[in-house]
């Protein structure tokens, strides 16, 4: 019974042990990340239907394509993206379909996020993805919810723009000009990044790379490991129904 007991505590503990060692050793982030562009008639069936729908849903809200992107990353995983623009409400929208190798399984996310950008650096992001972040800290500037209960991208875009009324009414939004989307979206992806690296908490630059210290790869990896992140999932949904009620949607 104690052998027993010893095996069990054993595979229950690993990938506490484990986790955060793979995190640290192997999780970084480029400072200067590589896109390659690319027709949707290249990106995969799944992820091609998927942005096909988005689009055209999202074209009813006044939103237009520009880019369609994959990055490919460390881990084996990719992400096939759509990025759109709404000149009307002067929103930014990112459709992506996102594959990552677990085994001899490849796990396919779509997820969707909204962003608006505001004169005095702060964001108001709103997406659906049901995933748990690996990063705690919250910046100060950034103002995301997920919302990982609403799949429908008309009523998710709903809800961002009622979140990004509340948030600032009375400041001014800032929108790419023709030419500077690229830099738009761009900063809003990887801006974030710089901005851990200095406060030098979580991540640190080295080289061309931005990697982790160590204590925050423990709370990454614990936070993703079972059951704590069945807890952080259920919190994520119960704090989406509460912004959701208080919105009156």
């Amino acid at each position: 019974m104690t052998l027993l007991l010893l095996l069990i505590g054993g595979a229950v503990a690993w990938p506490f042990l484990y986790g955060p060692y793979l995190v640290y050793s192997t999780s970084t982030f480029p400072v200067m990340p590589q896109y390659i562009p690319r027709r949707p008639e290249e990106f995969p069936p799944d992820a091609r239907r998927y942005l096909s729908q988005c689009e055209f849903i999202l074209g009813g809200q006044g939103f237009f394509t520009l880019y369609y992107l994959e990055f490919a990353l460390k881990s084996g995983g990719k992400s096939f993206t759509a990025v759109m623009f709404n000149p009307r409400t002067r929103d930014m929208a990112k459709v992506a379909m996102i594959e990552a190798t677990a085994g001899a399984k490849t796990l396919k996310v779509p997820v969707t996020f909204f962003v608006t950008k505001y004169l005095d650096g702060h964001e108001v992001i709103t997406y659906n993805s049901d995933g748990a972040s690996m990063f705690y800290q919250r910046l100060p500037r950034i103002h995301g919810q997920t919302f990982p209960e609403v799949k429908d991208v008309r009523y998710l875009f709903q809800i961002h723009r009622e979140r990004a009324i509340r948030f600032a009414p009375q400041t001014q939004t800032v929108f790419p000009q023709m030419g500077e989307e690229w830099g738009f979206f761009y900063n809003s992806e990887w801006q974030g990044f710089a901005e851990r690296a200095e406060r030098g908490a979580e991540i640190y630059r080295s080289g061309s790379e931005y990697r982790f210290r160590f204590p925050a790869a423990l709370r990454a990896a614990w936070g993703l490991t079972s059951p704590v992140l069945n807890i952080r999932k259920y919190l994520h949904q119960q704090k989406a129904r509460a912004v959701l009620r208080e919105l009156g949607m």
